[in-house]
């Protein structure tokens, strides 16, 4: 039964599936509230060019109405009077919500465009679904929030409405331009503010829809392992291909052995195959290590094919360590491998007609520990 629970995070693949049904954590209660501070900031904006328009369009009015004389073409005209004073009022209030709210999804969940929200849901019109979700904890949490959101305007509207209470008792003595100015400030000042808390809420009801979305979406072990086979392949199989990839390459090593100038050993756990070709090379090359058994491999080649074989072990190590197969030795070693090359080519002569010209030779100790050290 443990392997039936789903404890287990979504692979990147199953996140893709996912994302491209539409299923991403998002909080809408953020959308709705930059979109509510969009509004009242793109009013407060062009706050102070509603009041000419209104007047300029009031007066044209009256105007119109102290000629005594509305047939249809004067009230068509004053239709698309008022109806185009009200496009210039309202489209930069609706540009700021816009642009708000998409800057508010965009946050969220990025750039996504999907089909997957518009596909038919049976279990939306379902009764018994919506028993179960009038009923759920995520019903009980989003009547919370109503609430809390309910309490945060009431207490600043009448915060802010107290605190300007002195303003309103002189409204009887104001223009009436005056009255209309304090009474869209106030407003102005109450959404702001409000939205502004309403977004701090939004902002932990986004942390609760991300909580709760990856506790739905966790998946069982079996649904990992067929994840990560359809997207890597079998397990067994990628096993497989590592195992030839390291043989393959084993075996490239072991082809280069023969084209070594040296082989600097342990000599039992590792070793270190070693080119260098004066006038061709700008340094000693490392073509061939190993640890143990290819070690003993790297050994054994050498041997077949009468390539020195040098017993230097902190070389040996500092060389393992320093450079990879391919590399060129690190500077730090330069001196301890031109000892090693100046010993191996003082006993070229010798070697030539040794009876066992492979065997291991000891190069001299001093150079090479100062060199692995340096």
């Amino acid at each position: 039964m443990s392997g039936q629970e789903r404890t287990e995070a979504p692979t990147p693949q199953r996140r893709q599936e996912l994302r491209q049904q539409g299923r991403v954590p998002r909080s809408v209660e953020v959308q709705n509230a930059a979109a509510l501070l969009g509004a009242f900031l793109g009013f407060g904006i062009f706050w102070q060019q509603v009041l000419p328009l209104l007047r300029t369009v009031a007066r044209d009015s009256f105007a119109s109405l102290d000629r005594g004389e509305l047939g249809p073409a004067e009230l068509s005209g004053l239709a698309a009077s008022w109806g185009v004073t009200f496009f210039r009022i309202t489209l930069p209030v609706f540009a700021t919500v816009w642009a708000a709210g998409m800057f508010a999804a965009f946050v969220q969940t990025g750039f996504l465009v999907t089909e997957g929200p518009l596909q038919p849901d049976l279990d939306r019109i379902n009764p018994l679904k919506g028993l179960q979700r009038l009923f759920s904890p995520t019903a009980l949490v989003e009547l919370a929030k109503a609430v809390l959101k309910l309490g945060i305007v009431g207490f600043l509207a009448w915060s802010l409405v107290e605190a300007r209470l002195g303003q309103f008792l002189t409204l009887p003595q104001l223009t009436l331009a005056a009255s209309v100015a304090l009474w869209g400030e106030l407003a102005l000042d109450v959404g702001i503010k409000s939205a502004l808390c309403i977004l701090a809420v939004a902002g932990l009801d986004y942390g609760y829809q991300r909580w709760s979305f990856e506790r739905q979406v966790r998946m069982t072990r079996q649904e990992v392992r067929e994840s990560l086979r359809q997207t890597e392949g079998d397990p067994q199989v990628r096993a497989r291909l590592r195992a030839q990839a390291r043989r393959y390459a084993r075996g490239r090593m072991l082809q280069a052995v023969p084209s070594a100038t040296v082989v600097v050993t342990n000599p039992v756990h590792l070793a270190v195959a070693l080119a260098y070709r004066p006038g061709e090379m700008a340094a000693p090359r490392v073509v061939a290590k190993g640890e143990r058994l290819l070690a003993q491999r790297i050994r054994a080649v050498a041997q077949e094919h009468r390539v020195p074989v040098v017993e230097n072990p902190p070389l040996a190590w500092a060389l393992h360590r320093g450079a990879q197969v391919g590399d060129y030795i690190p500077t730090a070693l330069y001196q301890a491998v031109a000892e090693v090359l100046a010993f191996v080519l003082s006993l070229g002569a010798s070697a030539a007609g040794h009876a066992s010209p492979t065997a291991e030779e000891r190069a001299p100790s001093r150079g090479a520990d100062s060199g692995a050290q340096e």
